[in-house]
C-alpha cells in the first residue's frame, strides 16, 4: 500500500512539474490561432497588413518569439514596413505570461532616445491561460515629451484587453489620467470600457463607454473648456434578419467658450434596421477607399495639386461603387432618429427630436419621379420632427419663420414668446408643418 502511494505521488509530483512544458505547447497553439484569426480580419480590410510570425523558440519552462506586423498600403505614409515584438514568455502551472518589447524597431528606439531621454515608458503583458482567455495589459508609465520647443507632460494609463480562444469576445478596460502642455493644453482623466462579439469583420455586438473629467485649450488668448464628457454606444444585431440596431448618447456637463457657455449637452442617436449584408459592403468598400488614400498620400505628398486630383477621381469612382449599396440600404424598417437633444444655453434651452422612417423598399427608379413631384416621397417614409429654441439664438433671422416654397402656408419655425418652435409630422402620405400642410409639388 505504501508503495502503491508513494508511486502516486511521484506521478503527481512529476505531472506538476511537466506543466509548465505543456502550458508552454499550449501557448504556442494559442498563439499561432490568434495570429490566423487577426490575419483573417486583414484580408478582409483590404490594407495589405498582416502578422507573421519570424521564429518560435519553445523551451521547457519559456519561449521567445519574434513575429512582426506588416503594415501594408500605410508603410508609404508612415515610412515604416512593419513593427516588430520580441515577446519573452515564461512558463507557469496554470497559464502562461508573456512580455512584449518594440526593441528591435530603430524608429521606436530612436524615437525613445530623442524624446523622453531614453527610458522605455511603455509596458506590455500578456498572460494566456491554460483553460480560459487571453488576457493583455498596455501600461504607459508617466513620462515628458520634449519636441518642437514644447514640453508634453504625458501622464500614466493601463489598458486591458481579454478575448477568447475563437478571437470572438472581446472585453477590455482602461484609464489615463491624461496631459498638459504647459498652460496651453490640458487633458483631464479619462476612461473606457467595452464588451463586444465579433459577428464577422465589420459587423459587432456589444456596448462600448467613454468618459473624460475636462480638457481646456487657449490660443491667442481665448481659452475653451470642457468638462464631464460621457460618449455610450450599443450595438444589437438580428442574426434571423440580418438587420443591425446602433445607438449613440453624447453627454456634456460643461462647455465654456469666449462666446458663451453650453450646459447640460444631452444628445442620443438611433439607428435602426440597418442591412446586414449592405453594411459589409459599404465597409469594404470604405476600407478599399482608404487604402488608396494612403497611396495618394505617400505617392504625391510633396505635390498638393496632384494629391487634390487624384482624390477627386478617387471620389467620383467610390459614388459610382456605392450606388448599388446605398438602394441596399433603403429597406422597409430604416429608421434614422435624433430620440433626444437637449442643451442650456445663455439666452435659454433648446430641446429637439427627430426621426425619419422607411415605410416600404424603395428603389433608385422609384425615386427618379420623386424629382419632379416630391410629394411621392411621403408614400414611402413617415418622418416626425419636434424642435424648440430661443428666439435670440437665430438673431431674428426672418428666413425661419417665412414660407419659403409656394405650398407652404408657415415658416419651419413659428414664434411663440421667446422661442421658435417647429412640428413637422406625415400623416395619410402627406406632410404637415406646424398644423398646416405642406404641398411640395406647388409651384
Amino acid at each position: 500500500m505504501k508503495k502503491i502511494l508513494i508511486g502516486v505521488g511521484t506521478l503527481i509530483i512529476l505531472a506538476v512539474a511537466c506543466l509548465p512544458f505543456i502550458n508552454g505547447m499550449v501557448m504556442e497553439k494559442a498563439f499561432q490561432h490568434v495570429i490566423d484569426q487577426a490575419n483573417e480580419i486583414y484580408v478582409d480590410t483590404e490594407m495589405g497588413m498582416n502578422l507573421e510570425v519570424i521564429r518560435y523558440d519553445r523551451g521547457f519552462s519559456s519561449s521567445e518569439i519574434e513575429y512582426k506586423l506588416n503594415l501594408g498600403k500605410l508603410k508609404d505614409m508612415l515610412k515604416v514596413d512593419s513593427v516588430v515584438v520580441i515577446d519573452r514568455a515564461k512558463h507557469g502551472l496554470t497559464s502562461v505570461t508573456s512580455t512584449s518589447s518594440l526593441e528591435k524597431n530603430p524608429w521606436y528606439t530612436q524615437a525613445i532616445e530623442n524624446y523622453v531621454e531614453g527610458s522605455d515608458p511603455l509596458t506590455m503583458e500578456t498572460e494566456y491561460k491554460l483553460l480560459g482567455d487571453i488576457i493583455s495589459t498596455i501600461t504607459i508609465d508617466a513620462f515628458t515629451l520634449k519636441a518642437e520647443g514644447e514640453t508634453v507632460d504625458i501622464k500614466p494609463g493601463t489598458i486591458t484587453a481579454q478575448t477568447n480562444r475563437e478571437f470572438k469576445k472581446f472585453v477590455s478596460e482602461g484609464s489615463w489620467k491624461g496631459l498638459s502642455v504647459g498652460e496651453l493644453i490640458t487633458f483631464s482623466a479619462m476612461s473606457f470600457e467595452s464588451d463586444i462579439e465579433l459577428i464577422s469583420t465589420f459587423i459587432y455586438r456589444g456596448s462600448s463607454l467613454v468618459t473624460m473629467e475636462g480638457a481646456s485649450v487657449e490660443e491667442e488668448g481665448k481659452r475653451v473648456e470642457m468638462k464631464g464628457l460621457k460618449v455610450s454606444s450599443a450595438v444589437q444585431y438580428d442574426d434571423k434578419a440580418d438587420r443591425l440596431i446602433i445607438d449613440a448618447n453624447y453627454a456634456l456637463d460643461l462647455m465654456k467658450t469666449p462666446e458663451g457657455d453650453m450646459e447640460n449637452l444631452d444628445l442620443a442617436l438611433h439607428i435602426a434596421g440597418v442591412d446586414g449584408t449592405a453594411y459589409e459592403e459599404a465597409a469594404e468598400i470604405y476600407m478599399d477607399m482608404m487604402g488608396s488614400f494612403f497611396e495618394i498620400l505617400a505617392q504625391h505628398q510633396d505635390d498638393p495639386e496632384m494629391m487634390e486630383e487624384a482624390m477627386q477621381a478617387q471620389m467620383m469612382g467610390l459614388g459610382m461603387q456605392m450606388v448599388g449599396v446605398y438602394e441596399k440600404f433603403l429597406k422597409q424598417g430604416l429608421e434614422l432618429s435624433i430620440k433626444k437633444l437637449k442643451a442650456t444655453l445663455p439666452m435659454g434651452n433648446v430641446e429637439g427630436a427627430f426621426s425619419l422612417i422607411l415605410n416600404k423598399d424603395v428603389t433608385m427608379a422609384q425615386m427618379l419621379p420623386m424629382a419632379t413631384q416630391p410629394n411621392l416621397v411621403f408614400e414611402y417614409l413617415s418622418l416626425n420632427s419636434d424642435v424648440s429654441l430661443p428666439k435670440a439664438l437665430t438673431g431674428d433671422n426672418p428666413m425661419l419663420t417665412a414660407p419659403l416654397l409656394p405650398g407652404m402656408e408657415t415658416g419651419f419655425f413659428v414664434e411663440d414668446g421667446d422661442y421658435l418652435k417647429h412640428k413637422g409630422i406625415t400623416k395619410d402620405n402627406k406632410f404637415f408643418l406646424n398644423g398646416a400642410v405642406v404641398d411640395f409639388n406647388a409651384q
